[in-house]
């Protein structure tokens, strides 16, 4: 006899249904149109109303990581302390 439960199968994540954060601010800070950059706070309201994502902490973390990130590779820069693509 065999001791223990046979092995369990991990759950399959499923891909989220979103793009990603880096195109999702892109997309905002394009569709805002504002002329001198867009404010973390408008870039935020803007996706949470279009892609139907939740207004916590994870999202709120995930989205100034990728603006971090964006920024230092160069993907979106700070004019007067708003962000620019």
């Amino acid at each position: 006899m065999a001791r223990g439960s046979p092995a369990k199968s991990k759950k399959q994540a499923s891909p989220p249904s979103h793009p990603k954060y880096e195109d999702m601010i892109r997309d905002a800070i394009v569709a805002l149109k504002e002329r001198k950059g867009s404010s973390r706070q408008a870039i935020k309201k803007y996706i949470l109303n279009t892609y139907k994502l939740p207004d916590n902490a994870v999202t709120n973390n995930r989205l100034k990581l990728a603006i971090t990130k964006g920024v230092d590779k160069g993907t979106f820069s700070f004019v007067n302390g708003k962000y620019s693509s």
